[in-house]
């Protein structure tokens, strides 16, 4: 991995809920919950989530639904990953 690639990482991971800054993993978990006001369809939901918590099995399992139910509202699946990764953190 490149150098800037690197960094451009870091950046990332200091915008997510995997932060260690607990204000910006707060911010992070706040714009988390903003999706889940709306109905929020599988084959949007990777890239609307991936800004946020870039989770391997939060994506694979988004994925997963983007590929074989497009249209499904993701929501309780978010929710689900928000509270296992909250737990995570303690």
């Amino acid at each position: 991995m490149d150098i800037v690639s690197k960094i451009l990482e870091e950046r990332k991971l200091e915008e997510s809920v995997f932060s260690s800054n607990p204000a910006r993993r707060q911010q992070a978990f706040s714009r988390l919950r903003t999706l889940l006001d709306k109905p929020l369809p599988a084959k949007h939901a990777v890239d609307k989530v991936k800004k946020h918590a870039d989770h391997p099995r939060v994506m694979k399992d988004f994925e997963h639904f983007a590929k074989h139910a497009p249209e499904i509202d993701v929501r309780p699946l978010l929710k689900k990953h928000m509270k296992m990764i909250s737990a995570q953190q303690g």
